[in-house]
């Protein structure tokens, strides 16, 4: 049990090691926003938040 406890507990420090190696190793480093209207790739194509997009729609009139 202690074995599993313990393995467990490493499997999870090295991936958290592993997510914040760009935040670690680089200057001022910090994680990308994860929300769509931050993503200009996204905003070229037209795609937005579904919430966005559905009090636009209701604002509309016609979001059924």
């Amino acid at each position: 049990m202690m074995e599993t406890l313990l393995l467990s507990v490493l499997i999870i420090a090295i991936c958290m090691a592993l997510l914040s190696v760009k935040v670690i190793l680089k200057k001022n480093g910090k994680f990308s926003s994860q929300h769509i209207h931050d993503n200009k790739a996204l905003r070229k194509k037209g795609i937005g938040c579904v919430l966005s997009q559905d009090k636009e729609a209701r604002r509309k009139g016609n979001a059924f």
